[in-house]
Protein backbone atom coordinates (compact mmCIF):
# COMPACT_ATOMS: atom_id res chain seq x y z
CA UNK A 1 0.00 0.00 0.00
CA UNK A 2 1.55 3.53 -0.98
CA UNK A 3 1.04 6.45 1.40
CA UNK A 4 -0.72 9.15 0.18
CA UNK A 5 1.20 12.10 -1.60
CA UNK A 6 1.56 14.56 1.26
CA UNK A 7 1.70 18.47 0.79
CA UNK A 8 1.81 22.10 2.01
CA UNK A 9 -1.72 23.44 2.10
CA UNK A 10 -2.47 25.95 -0.38
CA UNK A 11 0.31 24.57 -2.01
CA UNK A 12 -0.58 23.82 -5.99
CA UNK A 13 2.12 21.77 -7.16
CA UNK A 14 1.11 22.62 -10.99
CA UNK A 15 1.15 26.43 -9.57
CA UNK A 16 4.96 25.91 -8.19
CA UNK A 17 6.10 24.53 -11.83
CA UNK A 18 4.71 27.44 -13.46
CA UNK A 19 6.45 29.82 -11.03
CA UNK A 20 9.67 27.92 -11.23
CA UNK A 21 9.51 27.86 -14.82
CA UNK A 22 8.39 31.79 -14.95
CA UNK A 23 11.57 32.33 -13.10
CA UNK A 24 14.07 30.59 -15.13
CA UNK A 25 13.19 32.52 -18.22
CA UNK A 26 13.75 35.69 -17.01
CA UNK A 27 16.51 37.81 -17.92
CA UNK A 28 17.39 38.56 -14.41
CA UNK A 29 18.20 34.85 -14.06
CA UNK A 30 19.86 34.67 -17.07
CA UNK A 31 22.09 38.12 -15.84
CA UNK A 32 22.81 36.23 -12.73
CA UNK A 33 23.09 32.51 -13.73
CA UNK A 34 25.09 33.00 -17.46
CA UNK A 35 23.92 30.85 -20.25
CA UNK A 36 24.22 27.57 -18.44
CA UNK A 37 21.62 27.47 -15.87
CA UNK A 38 23.08 23.96 -14.11
CA UNK A 39 26.25 23.39 -11.39
CA UNK A 40 29.13 22.57 -13.94
CA UNK A 41 27.85 24.65 -16.56
CA UNK A 42 28.85 23.98 -19.99
CA UNK A 43 32.55 22.14 -18.82
CA UNK A 44 30.23 19.75 -17.25
CA UNK A 45 27.65 19.69 -20.29
CA UNK A 46 30.93 18.31 -22.62
CA UNK A 47 32.14 15.78 -19.52
CA UNK A 48 28.35 14.23 -20.11
CA UNK A 49 28.42 13.78 -23.90
CA UNK A 50 31.97 12.62 -23.64
CA UNK A 51 30.88 10.05 -21.37
CA UNK A 52 28.37 9.25 -23.17
CA UNK A 53 29.91 8.89 -26.19
CA UNK A 54 27.54 11.75 -28.52
CA UNK A 55 28.09 11.39 -32.01
CA UNK A 56 27.22 12.99 -35.01
CA UNK A 57 23.92 11.95 -36.01
CA UNK A 58 23.21 10.64 -32.31
CA UNK A 59 19.66 11.19 -31.00
CA UNK A 60 19.63 13.57 -27.65
CA UNK A 61 16.90 15.02 -25.65
CA UNK A 62 17.64 17.93 -23.07
CA UNK A 63 14.99 17.82 -20.37
CA UNK A 64 14.47 21.34 -18.84
CA UNK A 65 16.51 22.96 -21.68
CA UNK A 66 16.13 26.72 -20.38
CA UNK A 67 17.18 28.56 -23.58
CA UNK A 68 18.75 25.81 -25.25
CA UNK A 69 22.51 26.08 -23.96
CA UNK A 70 23.64 22.64 -23.81
CA UNK A 71 21.32 21.83 -26.36
CA UNK A 72 22.78 24.02 -29.17
CA UNK A 73 26.86 23.21 -27.64
CA UNK A 74 25.92 19.00 -28.44
CA UNK A 75 24.27 19.90 -31.38
CA UNK A 76 27.03 22.34 -32.36
CA UNK A 77 30.29 20.52 -31.08
CA UNK A 78 28.85 16.71 -31.36
CA UNK A 79 26.78 16.78 -34.38
CA UNK A 80 24.21 15.48 -32.33
CA UNK A 81 19.87 15.83 -33.39
CA UNK A 82 18.81 17.26 -30.04
CA UNK A 83 15.18 18.15 -28.90
CA UNK A 84 14.64 20.27 -25.98
CA UNK A 85 11.77 20.93 -23.41
CA UNK A 86 11.23 23.43 -20.97
CA UNK A 87 8.45 24.10 -19.10
CA UNK A 88 8.99 27.74 -20.11
CA UNK A 89 6.99 28.65 -23.56
CA UNK A 90 9.51 31.73 -23.57
CA UNK A 91 12.79 29.62 -22.70
CA UNK A 92 11.14 27.61 -25.59
CA UNK A 93 10.75 30.57 -27.81
CA UNK A 94 13.72 32.15 -27.01
CA UNK A 95 15.82 28.03 -27.21
CA UNK A 96 14.51 28.96 -31.16
CA UNK A 97 15.68 31.61 -32.23
CA UNK A 98 18.77 30.93 -31.21
CA UNK A 99 19.32 28.20 -33.35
Amino acid sequence: MTEPTRQAPGLDPEDLKGCCAASYSSDLVALLLGDSYHPGGLALTRRLADGAGIQPGNQVLDVASGRGTSALLVAREYGANVAGVDLSTANVSLAGRRR
